[in-house]
């Protein structure tokens, strides 16, 4: 009798906990596909109010559910962060304060905590990289479609024959789809599919004019055959790099445009903002994109080091702006504009972060970490050219995936690298 009873309990319980699961699932799916249609899943084009912000409180109450001890952490986030960010913005020279801009910045810790779930909560240890797989694949079918037949989608812009889908312009597109192409060219396992898919990304970059997306992909690829040829031939590559960079100097010094030789033309922005001098005249993508790091370095510096608040970076680099026609609206670098906003809390944030990659480094080898860099200096670069890449959270998921699956991508290499 007891048993029976006890069978049934556990049969109650069993049933139980596998509809919570069901219900989690559906739920995590939900939120996911929400944040990545963030833009089109809105009343109207203008409209701040979107279906993955109203279903905030829903993941918030699901990663507590999973996970009940987040309740503190979260609540002492959010006090901590709001506090200190009107502090920031009404002692800032712009004083404004926008709260939809704080609450984009809050949402990457739940997102994050999102992508953890996702990776440990099912079973199956690729059902995250799987998942974001299936949906870069459903978008690069998007985009062909787009590509041969036209047509924009609602609350879009309508920038054709640029490619954006879904996305608001074809850059946001590019973030999403060369963010991910070091961890699928690590983890994909059938070759001729992963350069079909790499060979569309790239393109579907060079299509767009999406410079910062493009060179990304290529810094990637390039930057881990460097690795490789280095680690193989460690004498020839050194000696080849000496000589190659000495001819190449040679060249870019003796060649000159409009009296300036292209060495100086490639230092001179590089000088320029370690030396805190904004260039002049404050027009064209180069100066503009040297002077919004110079000016968010002074107004870090000016600010005691507390930041000016969220996205009043906006508002400092349209204060600079000569030619509107000819100039950026935007910060365009996702670190520099983390420094100058939040300030020192920003860099303990992406401090979170870079401890987060470093712990997930298992064996501090010189070929691990060069791969490791080769990775998130090409994924740092795609964000160079988003106006907001604090809700592209389609880039936030495959950078955070990424960070997850660290182990997984340094056992494929060195995997590889030994049976080769």
């Amino acid at each position: 009798m007891d048993s029976s009873i006890s069978n049934s309990n556990y049969g109650l319980l069993t049933r139980v906990v596998s509809r919570k699961i069901r219900i989690s699932t559906f739920l995590y799916y939900l939120i996911i596909f929400a944040s990545l249609g963030d833009k089109i899943l809105r009343p109207s084009e203008d409209s701040k109010l979107t279906l993955f912000r109203l279903l905030v409180p829903v993941m918030i109450l699901l990663l507590i559910y999973v996970k009940p001890i987040r309740i503190y952490n979260f609540i002492i986030l959010s006090i901590t962060l709001l506090f200190y960010s009107i502090f920031a913005s009404y002692t800032s020279p712009y004083k404004t304060y926008d709260i939809t801009a704080y609450l984009n910045f809050l949402m990457l810790i739940p997102y994050w905590w999102i992508c953890i779930d996702l990776k440990s909560y099912f079973k199956q240890g690729d059902f995250l990289y799987n998942l974001v797989r299936g949906i870069v694949y459903g978008t690069l079918l998007l985009s062909v479609i787009q590509y041969m037949f036209g047509g924009v989608y609602f609350n879009t812009q309508n920038r054709l024959p640029e490619v954006n889908i879904y996305f608001n312009n074809g850059n946001e597109l590019g973030m999403f789809l060369s963010g991910f192409v070091p961890l699928y060219f690590f983890l994909e396992r059938k070759s001729l599919l992963k350069w079909v898919v790499i060979t569309l990304i790239i393109f579907l970059s060079w299509h767009n004019h999406a410079r910062g997306t493009f060179v990304s992909a290529l810094l990637f690829l390039f930057m881990y055959y460097n690795v490789v040829f280095f680690l193989r031939y460690k004498i020839f590559y050194m000696t080849l790099l000496i000589v190659s960079s000495t001819v190449l100097i040679s060249i870019l010094s003796s060649i000159q445009v409009f009296g300036i030789t292209l060495i100086d033309f490639l230092v001179d922005p590089i000088v320029h903002i370690f030396t805190l001098d904004p260039i002049e005249p404050n027009i064209g993508s180069i100066n503009n994109r040297a002077n919004n790091i110079i000016f968010a370095l002074q107004e870090f510096i000016d600010s005691y080091f507390i930041g000016i608040g969220p996205d009043n970076s906006r508002a400092m680099v349209q204060s600079h702006i000569v030619l509107k026609s000819h100039s950026t609206q935007s910060m365009h670098n996702m670190v520099i504009q983390i420094i100058c906003e939040w300030g020192v809390v920003g860099i303990l944030f992406m401090g979170y972060f870079l401890r987060s990659i470093l712990t997930r480094i298992q064996n501090y080898s010189l070929a691990n970490v060069l791969i490791i860099l080769s990775i998130f200096s090409s994924i740092l670069l795609t964000s160079s050219i988003s106006s907001g890449p604090f809700v592209n959270y389609a880039y936030l998921l495959t950078f955070y995936t990424t960070i997850l699956y660290i182990p997984e991508i340094l056992n494929h290499f060195n995997k590889q690298f030994e049976r080769d």
